[in-house]
């Protein structure tokens, strides 16, 4: 077997936060990776990659959703010098691709997604109970 290049984690990170904007499987796991790494992080360099690949506030409200679910405020703090107020209108992330997958963002939206701006088809239930799951 050939050995394979690894990413960075703070680089997969952010590439996972890309995919995220198509695939709410990629978004119901990225919490669990950062309940298990964060610590290993290197926080400057990953905000400032995140601002230059407009990541900002999807990596916000990752770092905040993870604060929620698992009790972590030193997240919650990590993610308020990436909040861009001035964002007023709110996206699916991820996207949606019908009409049923729209109303369902906008009824099950947990209030962390909207305060950054994002409506998403996953509960909060749905991010604690894969946390659980999985011992994070």
């Amino acid at each position: 077997m050939r050995p394979r290049k690894h990413h960075p984690l703070e680089e997969a990170l952010l590439l996972g936060l890309e995919e995220a904007r198509h695939d709410g499987t990629v978004l119901r796991v990225l919490p669990l990776v950062l309940a298990r790494h964060g610590a290993a992080l290197d926080w400057t360099a990953l905000r400032q990659d995140a601002r230059r690949r407009k990541l900002k506030s999807e990596l916000g409200f990752l770092c905040e959703l993870t604060a929620e679910v698992t009790g972590d405020r030193s997240l919650r703090d990590l993610a308020e010098p990436l909040r861009d107020r001035r964002r007023t209108a709110l996206r699916f992330f991820p996207q949606v691709k019908s009409h049923y997958e729209e109303e369902l963002a906008r009824r099950r939206s947990p209030a962390v997604a909207r305060r950054w701006g994002f409506l998403t088809n996953l509960s909060l239930d749905s991010f604690k109970g894969l946390l659980e799951k999985h011992g994070a």
